[in-house]
């Protein structure tokens, strides 16, 4: 089992740092200014593909995208992945492309 660099122990390697234990209760703030600003930048990207496909005659709700990108970004951070955000260059290829199946829009996503 690894262990980190100051815990004296022999077995295993040794860390080149400090391992916590706890989390960082005053870095609270910082990381939920940080997690916001993603939260709405990664909403307008959203938003903006969204208003394209809009003016092509295709209709969307505002309030089950944003729902449907924070359970996905939960689902993220539970598995240890990215956080999950639109893509406007495939979105477009896949729009040129004439694709409107669900499956063509789990393939863009892969």
């Amino acid at each position: 089992m690894p262990t980190s660099a100051g815990s004296g122990e022999d077995e295993g390697f040794q860390l080149p740092y400090e391992v916590r234990t706890s989390f960082p209760m005053e870095q609270v703030p910082a990381i939920a200014l940080k997690a916001i600003l993603f939260a709405v930048i990664n909403f307008s990207a959203t938003v903006s593909i969204c208003a394209s496909f809009e003016a092509a005659g295709q209709e969307w709700d505002a309030n089950r995208e944003l729902l449907a990108q924070g359970v996905s970004c939960i689902a993220a951070g539970v598995t240890g992945s990215p956080p999950v955000g639109a893509s406007l260059s495939r979105s477009e290829v896949q729009k040129m492309l004439g694709a409107s199946s669900r499956y063509a829009g789990m393939t863009n996503g892969l």
